[in-house]
């Protein structure tokens, strides 16, 4: 055979090992974030009270008044880095995939056995979101260093 073959050969063959391990482990990621989403148990309805943009592909920080909750009170961090959503004191903060198509004074439902969560705008709009937990560095930081403040105080932490 040919060396240029060869070599053809081996590199086609080291890109599809390398993919099967990256898509393998992309797979696993999704998976303990939907486990740590699933094992939360909590179900909460809340009105949107302020929200921070990010240019993040749409992510951002959702601050909301609780009309109802399962919960009185929660941090819920995984990985001990990324947060999700915190509860204190009948408010809530949730770190979201998007904060496109939301607005102030819309009402968010969310049932974390669910994969989705319900969005009811006030303009009688209602949507279905995905219910995840963001790993991003980037957004990360911004939660936990430029934002903390302004969520603790929020909280009434």
């Amino acid at each position: 055979m040919n060396t240029t073959l060869l070599r053809l050969m081996f590199g086609l063959v080291v890109f599809m090992i390398l993919s099967y391990v990256i898509i393998k482990n992309s797979d696993r990621q999704i998976a303990e974030r939907e486990t740590f989403v699933k094992s939360l148990h909590l179900k909460v309805t809340f009105t949107i009270e302020d929200m921070v943009r990010t240019n993040n592909h749409g992510a951002g920080i959702i601050y909301g008044r609780i009309i109802k909750s399962n919960k009185q009170k929660l941090n819920a961090c995984f990985k001990n880095k990324y947060l999700f959503c915190k509860i204190n004191k009948g408010k809530f903060v949730l770190v979201s995939q998007t904060t496109e198509d939301i607005n102030v004074a819309d009402t968010i439902v969310i049932n974390s056995d669910l994969p989705n969560y319900t969005l009811r705008t006030s303009r009688g709009l209602i949507d279905s979101q995905p219910l995840y937990v963001r790993t991003d560095n980037s957004l990360s930081d911004l939660v936990n260093k430029d934002k903390a403040a302004d969520i603790k105080r929020y909280l009434g932490e």
